[in-house]
C-alpha cells in the first residue's frame, strides 16, 4: 500500500529540480499504475486530496516548457493513472476558483459556496455563449458544432485504437511520431 510517509517521497520527486529524477518517478508511477492499480485505487480511498495533487502536479509537468521527453512521459503517466481509477479522473473537472468543488458547464456561479464563475471568451460558443469544454465537437445547448471530431486509426504495432495527435500508443508504448 502507497502510505502517506511514500506519498510525500513521490510527491517530492516529482518537484525535484533534477530533470531526470523527476523523469524516473514517472516512468515509476505509469509502471505502478498498470502493475499494482489496486494501489491507486486504494490512495483515491483513503486520501483522495493528494491523489488530487498527484495529478496536479503531473499536469504541471505535462505543461511544462522546458523537456520535451519529460513532457511525453508525464502525458503518458497521467493517462495510464486516469485510466487506472475510472471515468471520474479520465478528464480534467470544471472545479469552482474559491471552494474547488467540482462543477458543470454552463454554471455562472457555484452552487456551493456562491463564487463567480469565470469562462474565458475563447471557451463560449459563438451563437448562444453558452461555456464549453475544449474537448466538445457540439455545443451542448444549441447544437452548433463546434470542430470536427478527431480521425482515430490503429497502433501498428498492438492495433489499439488511436487518435492522430497521439505520438506514443498507451498500449504497447510505441512511438507514433
Amino acid at each position: 500500500m502507497i502510505g502517506p510517509e511514500e506519498q510525500r517521497r513521490i510527491l517530492q520527486t516529482l518537484r525535484s529540480r533534477v530533470v531526470a529524477t523527476r523523469f524516473m518517478a514517472l516512468k515509476r508511477l505509469s509502471s505502478m499504475a498498470r502493475d499494482t492499480p489496486s494501489e491507486f485505487e486504494q490512495w483515491e480511498l483513503e486520501d483522495s486530496a493528494a491523489l488530487e495533487e498527484l495529478l496536479l502536479v503531473i499536469r504541471d509537468l505535462e505543461n511544462e516548457s522546458g523537456d520535451e521527453s519529460l513532457q511525453r512521459e508525464a502525458k503518458i503517466c497521467l493517462r495510464t493513472i486516469k485510466s487506472t481509477l475510472g471515468p471520474k479522473y479520465r478528464k480534467t473537472a470544471l472545479r469552482c476558483p474559491s471552494c474547488r468543488r467540482v462543477l458543470c458547464y454552463g454554471w455562472d456561479c457555484c452552487p456551493y459556496c456562491g463564487a463567480l464563475v469565470q469562462y474565458s471568451e475563447e471557451n463560449r460558443c459563438l451563437d448562444c455563449k453558452m461555456s464549453l469544454d475544449s474537448e466538445w465537437i457540439f455545443c451542448v445547448k444549441c447544437g452548433r458544432k463546434l470542430k470536427e471530431p478527431l480521425i482515430s486509426s490503429r497502433c501498428p504495432q498492438c492495433n489499439t485504437e488511436i487518435h492522430e495527435n497521439w505520438v506514443v500508443c498507451p498500449l504497447c508504448g510505441k512511438m507514433l511520431k
